[in-house]
């Protein structure tokens, strides 16, 4: 099928008295309008085009503006987000094909080749809670 590939970058949140230690991230992929996701690592994104990056500068000061999902993730929705040496964005890219597996509920793969990227990405998360208070990454969630 053709749609709109969103990628938007996630970071597991500090436990309110303390953190755990394991620091958790990485790219949640969706289709747009479609109950569709894959979870990336964020290097595999980079590599895959599904989300926007750029090397971080000494003066670099990323506005990030999200929200929460799972009582204790945070999905970068609008902004840049500091991450090792980078910022990273998210990315729309329209007129993507998308792979689907042969019932159509789980996205494979995607080819960008006529794909176009988006100027001013959608601001809306990509994790809403389906009427069921599930999320639509189902098995991709974090």
């Amino acid at each position: 099928m053709t749609g709109t590939l969103r990628g938007r970058y996630w970071f597991k949140l500090s436990m309110p008295f303390g953190d755990d230690g394991k620091h958790r991230d990485g790219v949640i992929v969706t289709a747009e309008g479609e109950n569709l996701s894959r979870n990336l690592t964020l290097d595999e994104a980079e590599k895959l085009d599904v989300i926007g990056y750029s090397a971080a500068t000494a003066d670099a000061n990323p506005d990030s503006q999200g929200r929460t999902f799972n009582h204790i993730y945070f999905e970068a929705t609008d902004g840049g987000v500091l991450a090792g040496n980078q910022i990273i964005t998210p990315k729309d890219n329209g007129n993507s094909t998308l792979i689907l597996s042969a019932d159509g509920t789980q996205l494979l793969s995607w080819d960008l080749g006529n794909a176009k990227s988006a100027e001013h990405p959608s601001t809306e998360p990509t994790m809403k809670q389906n009427e069921d208070g599930s999320y639509p990454c189902a098995q991709a969630c974090p």
